[in-house]
Parts: C-alpha cells; sequence; structure tokens
C-alpha cells in the first residue's frame, strides 16, 4: 500500500483505463473509519464509518457508515469552513469550539 499526507490516507486498489491510464483510485484511512473512492472526472464517493472501523462490529452490532457523493470537493471544504467558523462564532468559542479556535490561533 501506498500512504499519502503523513498516512492520512492509504492507496487500496488503482483502477486503469484501456490504455492503462489512471482512471480511479481507492484510499482508506489506516484506522478504517474512512474510505473514498476518487474518479478522474472529479467525482467523488466518500464513507465515514461510525463507532467502529470498516469491516469490524461491536457488541451490539452497530457499526454503520454513512455515503457522500460529491461532485465539487473545493464547494464541499469551503462549505465545511464557513461551517466550522460560523459555529465558532455562534458559539463564542465555547467547549469543543474553543479548543478548536485556539488550534487555528496556532496555525497562524
Amino acid at each position: 500500500m501506498v500512504f499519502l499526507n503523513d498516512n492520512l490516507w492509504e492507496v487500496t486498489r488503482q483502477h486503469l483505463g484501456e490504455n492503462g491510464e489512471n482512471v480511479a483510485i481507492e484510499l482508506q484511512d489506516p484506522n478504517g473509519y474512512f474510505d473514498a473512492n476518487v474518479r478522474r472526472d472529479g467525482m467523488i464517493e466518500l464513507h465515514l464509518y461510525h463507532n467502529v472501523p470498516k469491516g469490524e462490529t461491536n457488541a451490539r452490532g452497530d457499526g454503520y457508515r454513512d455515503t457522500l457523493h460529491l461532485a465539487d470537493l473545493e464547494d464541499f471544504i469551503v462549505r465545511l469552513q464557513e461551517l466550522k467558523q460560523f459555529a465558532q462564532e455562534f458559539f463564542d468559542g465555547q467547549h469543543v469550539w474553543q479548543d478548536q479556535q485556539e488550534d487555528q490561533q496556532d496555525e497562524i
């Protein structure tokens, strides 16, 4: 497996076209809570696993996943960043939002 971005993602499968060109790639995080199928046309299918990593179940058997189908990753990232900023301002840096504000200030 090939690791990218300081081990945030590992390549699990590569899909090649008729001429040997890359047409899609499958990735997962090493902890098993995310995996993605990324196509060269920009489409992304992102799976988020809850409670337990991919392929595992806990005693209650409640391991499950959400699937996001994304056509515009940049727009999705911008929307998440704006959502985070709005929540930080709305909750005035309380609880979990305080820690995230401090992390952002450390990055500056």
